[in-house]
């Protein structure tokens, strides 16, 4: 039996936000050049000071629900590293690149940014990834 016969390489591209303005997508077309799907999957990671923590904390299930209203939105999630509080991961899949371009230019994705970049203790880093499928 042959195992673990890999369809797609993984992928992890790691971008800066900070500077970013809604507009400028991080899902440029040399990173789309390498996704090996339409569905655009990433995890997003955040590292906020403690009172920022407490607003996401307080936040996040509305905002979290609300992504997940959006159009082309197949999952969001939100999770804390258990051993480092603030630092948040975001894993999120989108239908194609217009779904996660709308998410971004949403008017509650931009209300979130505002809230919590003034916590920010590092920039906002995005890993976009392709899934790795094993098969017998």
């Amino acid at each position: 039996m042959r195992k673990c016969v890999t369809v797609a390489s993984a992928l992890l591209l790691l971008i800066s936000l900070s500077s970013a303005r809604a507009a400028d997508s991080p899902l440029t077309p040399e990173i789309q050049q390498y996704l090996k799907s339409k569905v655009v999957t990433l995890i997003a990671e955040m590292f906020l000071k403690p009172e920022g923590l407490e607003k996401a904390k307080k936040a996040g299930l509305a905002y979290a629900t609300e992504c997940r209203r959006e159009p082309g939105c197949i999952q969001y999630q939100i999770h804390e590293d258990v051993t480092d509080p603030g630092h948040l991961f975001f894993y999120e899949q989108y239908a194609d690149a217009q779904a996660f371009s709308d998410h971004l230019n949403s008017k509650h994705v931009k209300d979130w940014g505002d809230m919590l970049t003034p916590y920010f203790t590092k920039p906002l880093v995005i890993h976009f990834v392709n899934k790795i499928e094993h098969v017998d």
